[in-house]
């Protein structure tokens, strides 16, 4: 599955949700639109969410739900990755471009995780056919029902996110909306 259709996905998800913010609703309706697909279609879109996955996974973004979420973990980080893919296209390219924009988008503080997202075509396959397929299993390092990154990419130089000074200086932003 290309990337855009996968995009294609999450926006009717979005769409049908009872309310498109809120990262589990779209999760779920995302859940039920891939349970009409076959199952090949199915692990394409497994590997189109691990693709924006690996793509998001930067020390930079990492920061940024760090402030959000009054701190993140490493699995928190997959969670943030999951709420940011169910807001859509936009706020993840935003995002990955400019991390301090996501002041911009309407979320509580620790509110921006959805580990629901991580499952949903693994969740789905099991739905409809009662286990997982070995080859799932394979792209996701193993772990046949959450896609986080295994192994994860490079992050670059390391900062303390709890140096107060530091995070205001690269997310002002984030920061006086946050902190």
């Amino acid at each position: 599955m290309k990337i855009n259709e996968y995009w294609e996905l999450v926006e009717k998800a979005r769409k049908s949700a009872d309310d498109p913010a809120d990262a589990h609703a779209v999760a779920e309706s995302l859940k039920e639109i891939i349970k009409t697909m076959d199952l090949e279609s199915i692990k394409g879109v497994a590997n189109a969410y691990t693709q924006l996955t690996r793509a998001a996974y930067s020390l930079q973004l990492w920061g940024a739900a760090y402030v959000i979420n009054d701190g993140c973990s490493d699995d928190g980080f997959d969670d943030f990755i999951g709420w940011l893919i169910g807001q859509g296209k936009k706020t993840y390219e935003m995002a990955l471009a400019d991390p301090d924009w996501l002041a911009e988008v309407e979320v509580e503080a620790d509110d921006a995780y959805c580990e629901d997202m991580l499952a949903v075509a693994t969740q789905a396959y099991k739905e409809l056919t009662g286990g997982y397929p070995t080859d799932l299993k394979e792209l996701t390092g193993g772990y046949p029902t959450d896609l986080t990154v295994f192994p994860p990419p490079e992050l670059g130089p390391i900062w303390d996110f709890d140096d107060d000074k530091e995070m205001r200086r690269r997310y002002p932003k984030l920061c006086k909306k946050f902190m």
